[in-house]
């Protein structure tokens, strides 16, 4: 069974327009906690896919979200040794986010990317 987590990343104000919230991260902290009550709760919740926040609509800077939401990340489940989540997913939507991800990636030893199947030539 799969389910929806939502947590509002961008903040509107009419005439205004959008902008991120102050803190992405928590945004991050938020949804992989509720996917672990989810868990414990007895459903089933063992993966998350987390779409880069902020960078849409929100108009935020897309490396600096990048590093955010994967740092948060890294955090929740470094402080979270029971956790439920056996992988976290971060979607690149754009070709921009997916550099973005390989940039923050580079040579971290706390996360392993996963490639895209065509990446791997199967």
């Amino acid at each position: 069974m799969n389910y929806l987590v939502h947590v509002a990343a961008v903040q509107g104000e009419p005439g205004a327009g959008f902008r991120p919230v102050r803190n992405l991260g928590d945004c991050v902290a938020q949804a992989l906690r509720q996917a672990d009550n989810l868990a414990q709760a007895g459903h089933p919740a063992r993966t998350i896919l987390i779409p880069v926040l902020g960078a849409g609509t929100g108009g935020g800077h897309t490396e600096s979200s990048v590093h955010a939401l994967l740092t948060a990340a890294v955090d929740y489940l470094v402080d979270t040794p029971r956790t439920a989540l056996h992988a976290v997913y971060f979607l690149a939507y754009t070709d921009g986010e997916r550099a973005a991800f390989a940039t923050a990636l580079a040579g971290s030893r706390a996360v392993t990317p996963v490639r895209r199947t065509e990446d791997r030539g199967t």
